[in-house]
């Protein structure tokens, strides 16, 4: 999957691009930014284990990124295993 404008001034992007594009290190950091509304567990899942589970292949997280200032407005992760 490539990068895609889900909603104007909103890019959703693969983590595993997004680290390519702009390192490990600056993009844990701008994952560390992150606040959830409502549900501190989605928080900690993106600022500790989001990046480790998908280099281990275990999850598919995807990034939705602020286009004008680079923040990361939300996620989705997805499990990777066979049924």
């Amino acid at each position: 999957m490539t990068e895609a404008e889900i909603r104007e001034g909103i890019t959703m992007m693969p983590l595993s691009e997004v680290m390519g594009l702009y390192g490990e290190k600056n993009v844990s950091q701008a994952l560390a930014s992150y606040r959830a509304v409502k549900d501190s567990d989605t928080e900690t899942f993106l600022h500790d284990k989001a990046i480790n589970q998908e280099k281990k292949d275990v999850t598919r997280t995807y990034v939705a990124i602020d286009d004008v200032t680079k923040d990361v407005v939300g996620f989705i992760s997805l499990g990777v295993k066979s049924v």
